[in-house]
């Protein structure tokens, strides 16, 4: 994916997610999921937080990390302006 269309696609993406009302959780969900996963952002939501880095931590731990912490602000970010 091309960083100068992320922000777009994110925010078009993000747009078809119902606003969660308290009746429709089930629903919110399947496309919050769906969404996150389309664009690649659902480590997050996948994966267990993964150890603290140390010294020791190999390249392929590291990038894990990195991209792990990207995967959980991007989908804070996502819930966070669903729900506004």
């Amino acid at each position: 994916m091309n960083g100068a269309s992320f922000p777009a696609n994110l925010s078009f993406m993000v747009s078809s997610v119902p606003i969660l009302t308290g009746t429709n959780l089930s629903e919110w969900k399947e496309k919050v999921e769906f969404t996150l996963g389309v664009l690649d952002l659902d480590l997050a939501l996948r994966e267990d937080e993964p150890n603290p880095l140390t010294e020791e931590s190999t390249e392929e731990k590291k990038k894990f990390y990195k991209n792990w912490e990207k995967s959980k602000h991007t989908d804070h970010y996502v819930l966070k302006d669903d729900n506004s």
